[in-house]
């Protein structure tokens, strides 16, 4: 009985998406309809939110090559959810 619960639990854990790496920005880029993308922006990390106005909108001297994430029409990057 208790190898059968922990497989089930197992599969049910597996089935939620827990203990992947669901959070690489990358992926949750291209899993949620956006591709990945070079972009000359302000920080210096990678996969900026561009749902917010600053992370890429400074002068190209202050700017330089992060990978970023273009979304669909009307969409942007939330890097805690993706293209929203």
């Amino acid at each position: 009985m208790k190898t059968l619960l922990l497989a089930t639990l197992g599969a049910v854990v597996l089935a939620a998406g827990c203990g992947s790496d669901s959070k690489d920005p990358s992926t949750l880029c291209t899993s949620t309809g956006g591709t990945v993308a070079t972009s000359s922006c302000c920080t210096s990390l990678d996969f900026p939110n561009n749902c917010t106005i600053g992370a890429c909108s400074c002068p190209p001297t202050d700017s330089h090559s992060v990978k970023t994430c273009s979304c669909p029409t009307n969409k942007c990057f939330d890097a805690s959810v993706g293209c929203k």
